[in-house]
């Protein structure tokens, strides 16, 4: 009897230090995640940038946008969104264009990405390694 309650307490403590980690790990997100890590693997934005980044924690399909109840954040100059949270996409704002390493699970590539929101999947590091002025969508000031 004194075996299975060691390995109960046990279990019991991994339960509560993952709990507590993932409950440390989302503070920023202004409330529960719906997307999810998957084995281990999250959707990640790398801003190589001098400049900040917008990133959504959530994907809205039946907008092809980021869902306006969940979080847009900002991703400073020069870091990288947490590997414990999955991002779903990033902002490439009015006038400029993104130069964008995109690492998959089998595989990678790198492109030009023009002005609005761009989905990423849970395989999906997007490393933004430039910009330069690009084209301006909407209407004209």
């Amino acid at each position: 009897m004194g075996r299975a309650r060691a390995v109960l307490a046990a279990v019991a403590t991994v339960v509560f230090t993952v709990s507590g980690a993932v409950a440390a790990s989302a503070d920023w997100t202004d409330g529960a995640h719906v997307g999810a890590c998957e084995f281990g693997i999250c959707g990640t934005v790398v801003n190589g940038l001098d400049i900040p980044v917008d990133i959504a924690l959530d994907w809205c399909e039946w907008e092809s946008a980021p869902c306006e109840s969940r979080g847009v954040h900002t991703l400073a100059a020069g870091s990288s969104s947490d590997s414990r949270i999955d991002i779903d996409g990033f902002r490439v704002p009015d006038g400029l264009r993104y130069q964008v390493d995109f690492t998959y699970a089998f595989g990678a590539e790198t492109t030009w990405l023009d002005p609005g929101w761009h989905k990423i999947s849970t395989d999906t590091v997007a490393h933004i390694t430039t910009h330069r002025p690009g084209p301006v969508i909407g209407p004209a000031q």
